[in-house]
């Protein structure tokens, strides 16, 4: 058997992969494609009080999003929040990672550990657990109000700055791990080579480790940048209603004003500039990590 099985690999035979790939692909174009395209056909709808909604083909919603100032702000905040929160999750987790990379099998398979647990719990655990600590009667205020550093609790909870802290917080594990797996297969001995020819610890860096680290740098942000546009739980519990993000106002639209076409079209908002922003920020990145090996 083993003798024909060598026989026919020897002769180019293979077993066509194509008509295997029919079947997930078709899966996958019901289950996530279909959706899509009939959010995308029930945007273009008029929305019918005390009705489902009316057929029709009008921009009517898309023209309502850009033009009011309220869902323009909301916009407006989903990005910087999104931007601010990945710049924050790779700041902090890039220090662990390079740590783990070069820690030994115990020390890493504990640090893993650590970062594994807490994506164990969910979304609302999580964030009832940041109240608990940033809230007027929580254990920060708690703290500061003891030692006398205050003497009026601080106003954590319900700010623009502990939705970044919190939605930081909990990509950092994703972050860390994707950058470990990177930095890993950079060889130590790389680095002392560059230090060897004079290069300091900050030329070491930026001219050998960051450039060789891009492709964890790149998935890494691009994983929290998506979740970060699209986080609703942080946004909703930590943020509270006077500061809405896109995930949170079209649920609202959907289930408070049962406004289905609205939905719809801040659904296609959201995907659409999540996506454009991801290909655009790839792209340039790519190509200043391909220039970048090439002066190197």
């Amino acid at each position: 058997m083993n003798t024909k099985l060598k026989k026919g690999a020897k002769a180019g035979l293979s077993i066509p992969v194509g008509p295997l790939l029919i079947p997930a692909s078709l899966i996958t174009s019901l289950i996530f494609f279909m959706p899509l395209l009939v959010f995308l056909r029930y945007s273009f709808n008029h929305n019918v009080p005390g009705k489902f909604m009316e057929t029709a083909f009008s921009p009517e919603n898309y023209l309502r999003f850009f033009t009011d100032s309220y869902y323009l702000g909301i916009l407006r905040r989903t990005i910087s929040t999104a931007l601010t929160a990945t710049l924050l999750t790779l700041t902090l987790a890039f220090p662990v990672a390079y740590y783990m990379s070069r820690a030994g099998v115990r020390t890493k398979s504990l640090m893993v550990i650590f970062l594994v647990f807490p994506m164990m719990t969910g979304g609302v655990i999580r964030s009832m657990g940041w109240i608990g600590l940033l809230s007027e009667t929580g254990l920060i205020n708690r703290i500061f109000l003891g030692i006398g550093l205050i003497n009026t609790p601080l106003k954590m909870l319900y700010t623009g700055q502990a939705v970044t802290i919190v939605i930081a917080t909990v990509e950092i594990p994703m972050m860390t791990i994707t950058l470990e797996a990177v930095l890993e297969s950079i060889h130590p001995d790389i680095e002392a080579a560059a230090r060897n020819l004079g290069a300091n610890a900050l030329r070491t860096f930026r001219q050998i480790t960051l450039p060789l680290a891009m492709p964890g740098i790149l998935a890494g942000t691009l994983l929290v940048f998506v979740q970060s546009m699209n986080t609703y739980t942080t946004s909703r519990m930590i943020g509270g209603p006077r500061l809405p993000m896109m995930a949170p106002a079209l649920y609202s639209e959907l289930t408070d004003g049962l406004n289905w076409p609205f939905s719809a079209a801040i659904a296609m908002i959201l995907l659409v500039l999540t996506l454009g922003i991801t290909y655009t920020y790839s792209h340039v990145l790519e190509r200043r990590y391909i220039k970048a090996l090439h002066l190197n």
